[in-house]
């Protein structure tokens, strides 16, 4: 019994569609329905490709401030790391041209030193000869 009132509930349904089709495909107002089905799609697809576009664009504007912001955070931290690297050459050269003049202090102290201890001897021995 389930099995025939399976079928004729298809049978059924079949015939609507079926009914419906031809409704849809041969009388004016079915004509009218089609123009008026075809002017929805049509209306609906602009809408959708307008939102879509208004979305394209807001996501292009956020990702161009988003590569602003990290280009101007690059070049903030190469400014600082240039900053940092003058610096250091700086205090390299300052230490360098100190260290520079100690020593040579230190050899002219040194030479001094030796020219006075060589004045010295040459006096011994000339003292010690004469």
């Amino acid at each position: 019994m389930n099995e025939r009132r399976n079928k004729q509930l298809h049978f059924l349904a079949g015939a609507v569609l079926g009914g419906l089709s031809a409704y849809y495909l041969t009388t004016p107002q079915g004509k009218r329905l089609r123009k008026d089905i075809a002017n929805k799609t049509n209306e609906v697809a602009n809408t959708v490709s307008e939102k879509a576009g208004q979305v394209a664009d807001t996501v292009t504007e956020k990702a161009n401030r988003a590569i602003e912001e990290v280009n101007k955070v690059a070049a903030d931290s190469m400014s600082k790391m240039k900053n940092m690297t003058d610096s250091l050459k700086s205090d390299y050269t300052i230490e360098t041209q100190s260290l520079n003049e100690d020593l040579s202090d230190m050899l002219n102290d040194s030479f001094s030193q030796i020219e006075e201890g060589v004045k010295a001897a040459k006096k011994k021995l000339e003292n010690g000869i004469a």
